[in-house]
């Protein structure tokens, strides 16, 4: 792939010579490289989860507080409903004037006034009987059956008029009676319908009274609801403020200490833009010189420096493992043109809906051009070492040419070809 062609000439030892900068630029990178794989693993000591927000904490102990809530009013209410239940209004009994007793009605005075009248009236019969006597003496007819039939009617109408005196004195006594007997019966019905109304009303007023307790019991239940739901929610939205703050302070923490495997990439990826020439001496007279592949040259030094931390590479060194199992809502948006990985926008699970996403590849697309860069941790999780996951992170975009990228050939007076030399790579690789 990298199109160079061998120089024909009669000399059996060629040499090849590099710029001293290419050396001198190789072993400083190195040098930064080995810092970096050296350098302890320092954990984000902050923290990492807010403490509970004070509106969440008042939330719990509304919950706590109101768990009783219209629980009196509640009791009342059945108490007061049980005790409607157990009135019933008393029943109307009616009376009826045969039923009565009407002596208490009757005027005492009556059959005294009878007993009184009773005497003079016998006394004017007695009047009238001695007179007609006197007429008929006169008269020459005492005696006589005229005189007997007169002293008869006189009787008669004495008898009759003493009779009727006492049935008019009684009758009036019974209709006073009557009447006086009736009018207590109507009362008495007036009444007992009054106290059964008031009866049912009570019972009435009761239930009422209940319905009302049970209408504030529930508005208390719903009010406690109420600020329960208001306070949590509150709470929550504290508690996810506080939480992105936390996350801003880790996400600086994370740039910090990835920033030194970032200058390695941008070292590396400097040195492999810059063009520079090789010469080549030797018997012959004739040489040729070709273009020279550079994104197969760059992928194969980058591989080398995958290779160089090998053995003093082990994941707990690692900013963060790479592993794809790890992350979710992939997005390509590139490809590192030297090694062809793939480089995606994503997040790691566990991360919050909204979380800013992080830019890098995956490790097993990693694993397969530059194996030596990959690490396993006792959980199977693969990692990719700080200098190459740096590297890979600046990827060139899909459908575009990349910062590596294959180099037009050049075209010299004298017929030398740019090359990126053997020996970096071994100064790469150690």
């Amino acid at each position: 792939m990298g199109g160079q062609t061998g120089t024909q000439q009669t000399q059996t030892q060629q040499t090849t010579q590099l710029p001293p900068w290419i050396n001198d630029a190789a072993q400083q990178n190195y040098a930064v490289a080995q810092q970096i794989a050296t350098t302890p693993l320092q954990q984000y000591q902050g923290q990492m989860t807010p403490d509970v927000s004070q509106q969440l904490q008042q939330s719990w102990n509304t919950a706590a507080t109101s768990a009783n809530a219209g629980q009196p009013q509640l009791n009342a209410s059945t108490a007061g409903l049980v005790g409607a239940l157990g009135q019933t209004p008393s029943s109307i009994l009616p009376q009826t004037l045969a039923g009565a007793n009407l002596q208490p009605y009757e005027n005492p005075y009556t059959q005294n006034v009878i007993n009184a009248t009773l005497p003079i009236m016998q006394q004017q019969l007695g009047q009238t009987l001695a007179t007609n006597a006197g007429n008929a003496v006169n008269q020459g007819a005492f005696g006589g059956s005229r005189f007997g039939v007169q002293q008869g009617v006189a009787q008669a109408q004495g008898a009759l008029g003493e009779t009727q005196m006492a049935e008019q004195l009684n009758q009036a006594n019974y209709a006073q009676a009557v009447q006086g007997a009736q009018y207590d019966i109507g009362n008495n019905m007036t009444a007992q319908t009054a106290n059964q109304a008031a009866q049912q009303a009570k019972i009435n007023s009761d239930i009422a009274a209940s319905s009302g307790l049970n209408a504030n019991a529930q508005t208390a239940g719903q009010l406690a609801q109420s600020a329960f739901n208001m306070q949590n929610t509150a709470g929550t939205q504290q508690m996810s403020t506080a939480q992105d703050q936390i996350n801003a302070q880790m996400q600086k923490f994370q740039q910090a200490w990835g920033y030194p495997t970032q200058e390695l990439g941008v070292l590396q990826s400097a040195l492999g833009m810059t063009p520079y020439g090789q010469s080549t001496t030797g018997a012959s007279d004739t040489q040729t010189y070709t273009p020279t592949d550079w994104a197969a040259l760059a992928g194969a030094g980058l591989g080398a420096a995958g290779n160089i931390f090998k053995g003093a590479f082990a994941p707990a060194a690692a900013a963060s493992p790479s592993d794809k199992r790890l992350k979710k809502n992939l997005k390509r948006v590139g490809t590192h043109g030297p090694t062809g990985v793939p480089v995606y926008d994503f997040n790691w699970k566990g991360q919050r809906p909204g979380a800013p996403k992080t830019r890098g590849p995956m490790a097993q697309d990693v694993e397969k051009v530059l194996p030596g860069a990959i690490a396993h941790d006792s959980a199977g999780i693969k990692h990719v070492h700080p200098a190459v996951l740096g590297a890979l992170s600046r990827p060139t975009p899909v459908g575009h040419a990349g910062a590596l990228r294959t180099l037009s050939p050049l075209s010299h007076t004298q017929h030398r070809r740019r090359v990126r030399p053997p020996q970096l790579r071994g100064a790469l690789s150690g």
